[in-house]
C-alpha cells in the first residue's frame, strides 16, 4: 500500500499532521523572517550631523553644519569630520551608529543584507543533500539550535567584519530550517492537501513580519533586538519528542517499521486507532503499482519559497511511479535550453522571478524608510501578506495564472508610482503620509500575490524530468534578486524617491511576458519537454481556430 493510500486511510488532513505542520511553521519560518529582514531595525540609519575639525578643537556646540561634510547636507564627502552625533528619537543604538557606518560608509550596511544572502545560497547547494541523507527532523532541529546560537554570538560582535562574518553563517544555517520543513509540509499530507499547506508557511512568514517591529520598537537596541530574535531558537529542543521523522522519508530509506510507528500514533492522534496501515517501499510500489494507486505515487511539489524572502526557492521530490523511466535520466541544466520552447519558458520564468524578488525584497527593505512611523509601517507591511495569500488562491482558481499575474504586476507599478508623486503636505499644509503609506502598502499587497502566483506557475511549467534543475536555475534569480535589492535603495541618498520609481517600473516588465506562456488552468503538469512543446502547439492551433471562426462569421 502506497504512503498516499495510507494516509487517507487515516485522515489525510488530522490533527496530528496540522498539528506537526504549525508547530515547525512556528518553529522555523517565524525567526527566519525576523532574521531575513531584521536589517531594517539592526541598520536602521538615524538622522545625523558631522562634528567638522574645528568643532573638534573647540568642543562640539550642538550646531547642525552637516550630515556627512563641509561641502553640503547630502555630500558622501567625510574630510574634516572627527565623528557623528546621531539622534535616537526614532532608533536608540543601531549597526549604522555602533561602528559609522554613514556618508561613504552607508553601503556597508546593504553589504550585511547581502552576506546574509550569500549564505543562503551556499546553504541551499547542501540543505538539500544533507536532509536527503540523514533526515528531516535531526538537520531541522540541529540547524535551528545552531542558528540561534549565531544568532545570539551576532549580538557579541565587537567589529563589523564580526557581524558580516556571523550574518554569512546565519544565511547558512537559514536553509538548513527551511529545506527540511517544506520537505515535511509536503510529505505528512496527500497531493489533494498540499495546495493547502503551504500557505500555512507563507502566513507565519507574515505573522514573524508584524512581530518584528514590536520586537524592535520594545528592545530599542540592535544588540538586544538580535537577542531577542535568537534566543527564541534556542528554547525549540524542547519540543524535540513532538515531531516525528517523516514517514515518506523513512520509507526512502527502507526503515519500514519506524515509519509504520509514525504513522500508527498519527491514526491514534486523529481519532482513527484501528486504521489498518500496511506500508511499501517506493521500489515495492514501483513494482506492484495499480491503477488505483497511479494518483497517489505522482510527481510531489515538496518546496516552493516564497518571501516571499526569507528566501523564496522551488525544490521537487519525486516519488516513484509507473511509467517513470523518463525520471531517471542524465538531465542537466544545459536541457532547459535545448529546444525553442523550454528556452522560452526557462528564460521568461527566469526574468518575471528576478523582478519578483527585486519588488518584493526592495519594497520590504524600504518600509522602514517611508514617511511617517518606521514600526508601524514595517507592522503593515507584513499584515498585508496575510490577505495576499487568500486572494492568490482564489484568484488563481477563477481566473488562471496569467491574467492575475500581470494585473497585480500592473497594480504593484502603478501603486509604486503613486507613491513618488504624491507629496508628504500639501500647499495649503494638508498631510498626506496616509495616502503615500496606502499606495506603498497596495504595492507589497498585489507583488506579494504575484510572487506566489509565479510560484505556482514555474511548478506547473517545467517538464517534470527536468523540474528539479528548473526550479534551481530560477531559484537563482530569487537570490539575485534579493541581492540587488538592497543597493537600489542605496539612490535615496542622491534621489529621495529613486528606490521606488526603480521598483515601479520593472513591475511593469513582466506584464506582457506572461502572455507568451501557456495558461495552466485544469491542466495537466507536463511529464516531457515534448509534452510542453504540445502546450504551445494547441495554444497556436486555438488561436489560429479562432481567427478562421471570426473571418468566417464576418
Amino acid at each position: 500500500m502506497s504512503l498516499d493510500t495510507t494516509l487517507r486511510s487515516i485522515n489525510d488532513h488530522g490533527r496530528a499532521q496540522v498539528t506537526i505542520l504549525l508547530l515547525m511553521c512556528f518553529m522555523a519560518e517565524v525567526p527566519s523572517s525576523w532574521h531575513t529582514f531584521g536589517i531594517v531595525f539592526l541598520g536602521a540609519i538615524p538622522d545625523h550631523v558631522c562634528i567638522l575639525d574645528e568643532q573638534a578643537a573647540t568642543g562640539y556646540s550642538g550646531e547642525i553644519y552637516s550630515r556627512c561634510g563641509p561641502e553640503g547636507t547630502n555630500s558622501s564627502d567625510v574630510a574634516g569630520c572627527q565623528g557623528w552625533v546621531y539622534s535616537n528619537t526614532t532608533y536608540g543604538s543601531t549597526i549604522v551608529t555602533e561602528w559609522d557606518l554613514v556618508c561613504s560608509r552607508a553601503s556597508l550596511v546593504e553589504f550585511a543584507q547581502l552576506a546574509l544572502i550569500i549564505g543562503i545560497t551556499i546553504g541551499s547547494l547542501v540543505a538539500g543533500y544533507i536532509s536527503d541523507r540523514f533526515g528531516r527532523k535531526n538537520i531541522f532541529f540541529a540547524s535551528l539550535f545552531i542558528f540561534g546560537l549565531l544568532g545570539c554570538l551576532g549580538a557579541f560582535s565587537t567589529s563589523y567584519e564580526m557581524f558580516i562574518i556571523v550574518r554569512v553563517l546565519i544565511g547558512c544555517f537559514d536553509q538548513g530550517i527551511n529545506v527540511p520543513l517544506w520537505g515535511m509540509a509536503s510529505e505528512l499530507f496527500t497531493p489533494r492537501c498540499r495546495p493547502f499547506t503551504f500557505p500555512v508557511i507563507f502566513v507565519f512568514w507574515s505573522i514573524g513580519l508584524m512581530a518584528l517591529p514590536v520586537i524592535a520598537h520594545v528592545t530599542r537596541s540592535w544588540r538586544f533586538l538580535q537577542l531577542a530574535i535568537s534566543i527564541p531558537s534556542l528554547l525549540t529542543p524542547l519540543l524535540y519528542r513532538f515531531i516525528p521523522e517523516s514517514p515518506r522519508w523513512l520509507l526512502s530509506v527502507g526503515r519500514v517499521t519506524e515509519a509504520s510507528a509514525i504513522i500508527e500514533r498519527m491514526a491514534s492522534i486523529n481519532g482513527r486507532p484501528n486504521a489498518i496501515i500496511t506500508l511499501s517501499t517506493p521500489e515495492e510500489v514501483r513494482m506492484t503499482v495499480d491503477h488505483e494507486d497511479v494518483d497517489d505515487v505522482t510527481y510531489d511539489v515538496t518546496k516552493i519559497e516564497a518571501p516571499p524572502g526569507d528566501n523564496h526557492e522551488l525544490r521537487i521530490d519525486h516519488e516513484a511511479a509507473s511509467g517513470t523511466a523518463e525520471k531517471n535520466m542524465n538531465v542537466s541544466y544545459l536541457d532547459l535550453f535545448r529546444g525553442v520552447w523550454i528556452s522560452l519558458v526557462t528564460t521568461l520564468l527566469f526574468l518575471i522571478w528576478l523582478v519578483s524578488a527585486i519588488t518584493y525584497y526592495g519594497l520590504t527593505l524600504n518600509a522602514g524608510r517611508l514617511v511617517g512611523d518606521p514600526y508601524l509601517n514595517f507592522f503593515i507591511n507584513g499584515a498585508v501578506e496575510c490577505p495576499a495569500i487568500i486572494i492568490n488562491i482564489v484568484t488563481v482558481t477563477r481566473f488562471g495564472r496569467r491574467l492575475p499575474l500581470a494585473f497585480f504586476f500592473v497594480i504593484a507599478g502603478l501603486c509604486g508610482f503613486v507613491t513618488t508623486i504624491i507629496p508628504e503636505t500639501t500647499a495649503r499644509g494638508t498631510d498626506l503620509t496616509a495616502a503615500i503609506i496606502t499606495a506603498a502598502m497596495v504595492a507589497k499587497f498585489a507583488i506579494t500575490i504575484s510572487f506566489h502566483t509565479i510560484c505556482l506557475c514555474t511548478v506547473e511549467l517545467f517538464p517534470t524530468v527536468i523540474r528539479t534543475k528548473g526550479i534551481a536555475f530560477v531559484g537563482l534569480a530569487v537570490r539575485l534578486g534579493a541581492m540587488i535589492a538592497p543597493f537600489i535603495l542605496l539612490l535615496a541618498e542622491i534621489v529621495p524617491r529613486a528606490p521606488m520609481i526603480l521598483f515601479a517600473s520593472i513591475s511593469f516588465l513582466p506584464c506582457l511576458a506572461v502572455f507568451l506562456l501557456p495558461e495552466m488552468k485544469g491542466k495537466p503538469q507536463p511529464q516531457t519537454v515534448s509534452d510542453l512543446n504540445k502546450l504551445f502547439k494547441s495554444r497556436r492551433l486555438t488561436k489560429r481556430t479562432a481567427i478562421q471562426e471570426s473571418e468566417q462569421g464576418r
